[in-house]
């Protein structure tokens, strides 16, 4: 489990929140790479980190971090729009 930082936490708060193709379409939004955005929208779809690191080849600390990142990328883009 990747360390629940508060960009974490908003991420899943959001993900229990929203409905999922309204997820979907703020997640095409956001500031991700295309490979970020599937990786994201895995983890919408519930993969675990043992699962996410075999589809993508990456050690499940390296998918830790790079869920943290992802969280983190959209919860300041989702910040900065609020403020807008």
């Amino acid at each position: 489990m990747c360390k629940k930082t508060p960009a974490v936490i908003y991420f899943y708060k959001k993900i229990s929140t929203t409905k999922k193709s309204e997820l979907y379409e703020q997640l095409k939004d956001s500031p991700l790479s295309a490979i970020e955005f599937t990786f994201m929208c895995d983890v919408v779809e519930g993969l675990d980190l043992m699962e996410l690191s075999e589809k993508y080849h990456k050690t499940y600390s390296r998918m830790s971090q790079w869920k943290r990142e992802c969280c983190e990328k959209i919860h300041a883009f989702d910040l900065a729009n609020i403020t807008r």
